[in-house]
């Protein structure tokens, strides 16, 4: 699966932020496609979904000491708040898919703990 699919992947499986926004660091903790990824291929991936249209980026600057400093890569996003919407099934599917796998996962581990 290409990186700009995981993360399409990771925001439909996942409630839809109240605030709108996600960060980096929650596909770096979330995403092991993301995660694995070298830090450019991880910011083009991103880039790509940007033009796509699902993702909008958050302009964020530090003010420090009077100056202004800009990040050298964005690291928060709003979610397009149609694509919640349009994918609820699916994202309904793939959280209960996930569920499965987390329940078979921990009888395997109470299995072999015996």
């Amino acid at each position: 699966m290409g990186i700009a699919q995981a993360i399409a992947k990771y925001l439909v499986s996942r409630p839809a932020p109240k605030d709108g926004k996600f960060a980096t660091r929650d596909l770096l903790s979330g995403c092991s496609v993301f995660n694995k990824a070298e830090e450019h291929t991880q910011a083009t991936a991103l880039r790509l979904v940007e033009q796509f249209g699902w993702i909008r980026l958050i302009d964020t600057e530090i003010v420090a000491d009077g100056k202004v400093y800009k990040k050298l890569r964005p690291t928060q996003f709003y979610v397009n708040p149609k694509i919640p919407a349009k994918f609820a099934a699916l994202a309904a599917e793939e959280r209960e898919r996930n569920a499965t796998i987390v329940k078979h996962l921990a009888e395997l581990k109470a299995k072999a703990a015996k």
